[in-house]
């Protein structure tokens, strides 16, 4: 009997407790109850370090750092051409990776497909059907070549990207007034490129299938004979 009359009162108690919110003052404490604000350590430390940081200064900072970096960049000095030379390079080599490629379907439509699996010999102009680049490679510190370069910019076909060996890309920015890009080591590979300046296109007739490298002769440079090599 004194355990169910227990039970009565625990349960009248819960009754109670969910039509009304109990709170620390209804439970006998008379003082003021504050919630407790935990803060965020991480968040603290970065705004207390912050307070001390000059953004602007760290700013001008960078760009001078970029601004030195990109004036000399890293100079790649190549023999002078002293003849007209043509030459064919193949782009065969082995890919670590699967290649894939546009290949025809039985309809003769260009399909997206894997051509060849890891390890194998894959010559990937054989499967691209868009125009590749124009690259017309040159000393920015050779003054003939410097001209050169100036004429490709004003007679304006955007075909052509200027690629140069280094130096300061923005005096040559600001002279020639055109996107150059820098000869790294991975196109002086790719291309076979030995001499300046030096044309390099896709190749045309039997050799589509291949880069065509041309030299120019130093001490003829003209822009008749580039505009020629590259509408032939």
């Amino acid at each position: 009997m004194k355990l169910k009359k227990s039970a009565i009162v625990i349960l009248s108690s819960l009754l109670c407790l969910s039509h009304f919110n109990a709170t620390a003052i209804d439970m006998g404490v008379k003082a003021k109850v504050y919630d407790v604000v935990e803060i965020d350590m991480r968040i603290y430390i970065l705004q207390q370090m912050a307070k001390d940081f000059d953004f602007e200064d760290h700013k001008k900072m960078m760009l001078k750092k970029a601004d030195d970096y990109y004036r000399e960049l890293p100079y790649l000095p190549m023999a002078l051409s002293r003849n007209h030379t043509v030459n064919y390079i193949d782009p065969t080599r082995v890919y670590e990776e699967d290649f894939w490629g546009l290949k025809k379907d039985k309809h003769g439509r260009n399909k997206w497909a894997k051509i060849s699996e890891a390890g194998n010999e894959v010559n990937w102009l054989e499967y691209s059907i868009s125009p590749m680049p124009i690259y017309f490679i040159f000393d920015y510190t050779s003054e003939p070549q410097r001209k050169l370069a100036k004429e490709i910019v004003e007679h304006g076909d955007p075909s052509i990207k200027l690629v140069f060996t280094g130096g300061d890309v923005k005096r040559a920015n600001d002279y020639l007034k055109y996107p150059l890009t820098y000869l790294n080591k991975a196109m002086i590979a790719e291309y076979d490129v030995h001499y300046t300046p030096t044309l390099i296109q896709r190749g045309a007739g039997s050799q589509i299938n291949s880069y065509k490298s041309v030299r120019f002769d130093i001490d003829n440079l003209n822009l008749e004979d580039v505009l020629i090599e590259i509408s032939n």
